[in-house]
C-alpha cells in the first residue's frame, strides 16, 4: 500500500477519535476544550514545523493562512457548539 494512503487513513481515524473524545469530555465546557485543543495542536504543529527541512514562506502565504486560520476557527466553534446544544436536546 502507498505511504500516502497509509497517511490518509491514519489521519481520517485520528479525526474520527476526536470527534468522539469532543463528545465524551468529562468536567469542561466547549469552549475551554476548544481553546486547550488548539493550544496543544498550536505546540505539537510548531514543534513539526520547526523541524521540517522544506520551509517555504512569503508575506501573501501567510495572509492566506491567516484566512484560512480565521474560517477554520469559526468552524470549528461552530462544530463544538453544536455538539453541546445537540447534547443538551438529548437529555431532556
Amino acid at each position: 500500500m502507498e505511504f500516502y494512503i497509509i497517511l490518509a487513513i491514519i489521519a481520517m481515524l485520528g479525526y474520527g477519535i476526536t470527534a468522539v473524545l469532543y463528545k465524551i469530555a468529562p468536567n469542561i465546557d466547549s469552549v475551554s476544550l476548544t481553546f486547550f485543543t488548539s493550544l496543544f495542536l498550536t505546540i505539537f504543529t510548531f514543534i513539526f514545523w520547526l523541524f521540517n527541512k522544506t520551509k517555504k514562506l512569503s508575506a501573501e502565504g501567510i495572509g492566506f493562512a491567516a484566512i484560512i486560520g480565521l474560517i477554520a476557527s469559526v468552524a470549528f466553534i461552530a462544530y463544538i457548539t453544536s455538539i453541546r446544544l445537540g447534547l443538551s436536546l438529548i437529555h431532556i
